[in-house]
């Protein structure tokens, strides 16, 4: 399993891998392995087979076709456009055939209610969240890319 954008970890508590499975995880920021290798302590089961430091766009280090799952969460929508389709390829790329991308995003809501607005004022308007929650905007149409990069199922 990858975790690409893993942080800290704040999926650990999630993850029930079979048994000989490894985690593989991959962050841009390589301040966050610390913290990683930190909160691993309370999840033994966990194998930590390696931390690759790099950004999604460019997976280099980590070979065609060879990743069976892949996870993301809330990454997407923290990038600009460009970056979000370079790593949407590059996901595609590592992922062997029949592999799975798993990936939980913000969204932009529909219109005219009440989450739609929040989302319109946290991000477009105001800023708030780009700037205190590393670019992250609520209110991206992310589906577009995905059905865009060309996943066979969604």
């Amino acid at each position: 399993l990858y975790e690409i954008g893993i942080s800290t970890g704040r999926n650990l508590a999630y993850m029930n891998l079979p048994e000989k499975s490894s985690l593989v995880a991959v962050d841009y920021n390589p301040h966050m392995e610390k913290f990683l290798r930190e909160n691993l302590k309370k999840y033994p089961a966990i194998n930590l087979k390696e931390f690759i430091v790099q950004g999604s766009e460019d997976m280099s280090e980590i070979p065609d076709n060879s990743v069976s799952v892949l996870v993301a969460t809330q990454l997407l929508c923290s990038m600009d456009e460009e970056v979000v389709k370079k790593s949407l390829q590059e996901f595609k790329r590592v992922l062997k055939p029949g592999g799975y991308y798993f990936f939980m995003e913000h969204v932009k809501d529909e219109p005219w209610t009440m989450r739609r607005f929040l989302q319109l004022l946290s991000s477009s308007i105001t800023g708030f969240m780009p700037m205190f929650l590393d670019g992250c905007c609520s209110d991206r149409e992310t589906w577009n890319h995905l059905h865009n990069a060309g996943f066979s199922r969604l």
